[in-house]
């Protein structure tokens, strides 16, 4: 089997001045990926950072975690601020969003108290 792979263009996006006000995070995240939208040849696919939402720390994960939806849902209520960001982001750049590792809602197995995303 022939595989016909085409080239595409990737943006990759490094954050800097990230707080721990998630909400002022999604905005500074929103302002790089409608930049790198307009870049030229437009990207196919933008990448944000791992944790970009939040500061980077274990001891945060679960105070920024939020719901995840499943894969091909088309949103609804129970969507955190992160994904609704992510989704608003995507439409308007006009092109694929990675959103890197976020904070997904987290759940303690009380035999191990290990956390499971």
């Amino acid at each position: 089997m022939e595989i016909k792979a085409r080239p595409f263009r990737l943006a990759l996006i490094q954050l800097g001045n990230l707080t721990g006000n998630k909400a002022d995070n999604i905005v500074t995240a929103r302002a790089a990926v409608l930049a790198a939208s307009k870049s030229s040849p437009k990207p196919d696919l933008i990448v944000l950072p791992e944790i970009w939402n939040s500061p980077y720390a274990v001891t945060k994960f679960r105070e920024y975690s939020e719901n995840v939806p499943d894969v091909g849902s088309e949103g609804g209520k129970e969507d955190g601020e992160t994904i609704k960001a992510l989704r608003e982001m995507a439409k308007e750049a006009g092109c694929w969003l990675i959103g890197g590792a976020s904070n997904p809602n987290f759940t303690t197995d009380e035999l191990t108290r290990r956390l499971y995303s």
